[in-house]
This record gives structure tokens, sequence and C-alpha cells, in this order.
């Protein structure tokens, strides 16, 4: 009877030992310096999604856009506590490249709440940028403001006209 609650016994045990051991032996496996470094091996050879590194390939007018467009957005991010709502808009965009050497001209429109009054402008911008180390960076900025059109004197206002001059010696 000894031997048959015994052989229950181990029957039950040995199952158990060899499930919490192999579980064991995984683990380590697992935390162990090979295995750890293999998952970091992993991890480096996987593609960055950085503006360097774009997941799809980008032509170079196509960086330069992105760029303009990041260097647009962080106008509309801004630090400037006094500045709210802002807006910047680009339109009419052209970009020449030849060589590490390319050129880009756009027009814009800014809007925004300046100390509480709201403010707009409109210009133009060209851009002369140089290819270092497979990055675009812009080595020249011309940006020009487009005067605002004051707005005309409505035709019904009345004219102020003068007499007309009386001749000398009547």
């Amino acid at each position: 009877m000894k031997n048959d609650v015994a052989a229950r016994y181990a029957g039950r045990v040995l199952p158990m030992a060899l499930l919490f051991i192999l579980t064991a032996a995984l683990i380590i496996a697992g935390a162990s310096p090979a295995a750890q470094k293999e998952k970091k091996k992993k991890k480096d050879n996987a593609p960055a999604a950085d503006s360097a590194h774009p997941l799809i390939p980008m032509s170079d007018e196509q960086q330069i856009d992105y760029l303009l467009s990041e260097v647009l957005g962080a106008w509309q991010v801004g630090d400037i506590e006094s500045m709210q709502q802002v807006r910047m808009d680009r339109a009419n965009t052209y970009i020449k490249v030849n060589g590490t050497v390319a050129w880009a001209c756009y027009q814009w429109d800014f809007g925004a709440l300046v100390d509480g009054q709201p403010s707009t402008s409109q210009g133009q911008t060209t851009l002369v940028l140089e290819k270092r180390n497979n990055h675009w960076v812009i080595v020249h900025n011309h940006t020009s403001l487009v005067q605002m059109s004051q707005p005309a004197t409505p035709a019904s206002a009345p004219t102020q006209q003068q007499p007309p001059a009386k001749p000398a010696g009547s």
C-alpha cells in the first residue's frame, strides 16, 4: 500500500517538477546576455522613422518640402507667450535642386492674436539650401513682407472742394 501511494505521488510530482525546471530554464535563457544581445540586434536593425531616415524614401524635393513644413509648423507651436492662435500657411511653393545646392520660394500668410489683438501679414520667402551629411540645411533666408493695400476712400464720401479762386482785380 505504501508503494502504491509513493508511486502515485511520484507520478504526480515528477511531471510537475519537470515542468517547473523547463519553465525556469526558459526564463533564464530569455534573460541571458546572449538573448538580450540578439534582442538588441533586432532592435538596432529596425528602420528609424525620422526625417533623416524615413520609412519611405523621399526625393530631394520632397525632403526640402518636408523641412519647410517642419519649420513653419514650429511657428504654429511656438513658445512666445504673447502670441496665441498662430496660423502660418504656405502656398505656391517652388523647389529647384541642382546637386547638393537647392533653392525654394513660397508665399506665406500669417495670422495670430498678439497681446490679445488680431495680427496678420503676408509675404514671400526665398531659401537657399545645401545638402550636408545627407541632410538639407538652410544656408540663406530672404523673407519680404507684402504691403497690404490701404482701403480706398469710398466713392460716396463727401470730398472737400475748394471754391474757385477769384481772378485778381475783380
